[in-house]
């Protein structure tokens, strides 16, 4: 099956599996059935968090600590307003 074909089977354009390949989410030479499986054990990593090395959870992680953060001086601020009565 060709890089075109399976773009198609799965709705992705060519340059979509061309990358697929270049990441080694996607081997060459192999069938279209491994493919398929391939790319949507892909997919449902991405869908959990775990794609892109964990790009999505560490910033996820991120943005809880900095929520944290911004919480933890609203009630500093709120504390300290709140003595200098």
């Amino acid at each position: 099956m060709t890089q075109e074909q399976f773009g198609d089977l799965v709705g992705i354009s060519q340059q979509a599996v061309s990358e697929l390949l270049g990441r080694a989410i996607l081997q060459a030479g192999q069938p279209a059935a491994t493919w398929l499986r391939a790319y949507t054990k892909h997919l449902r990593e991405q869908a959990a968090g775990r794609g892109a090395d964990g790009e999505l959870a560490r910033e996820r992680a991120r943005l809880a600590r900095e929520q944290a953060d911004r919480v933890a001086m609203d009630n500093a601020v709120t504390l300290d307003a709140g003595t200098q009565d």
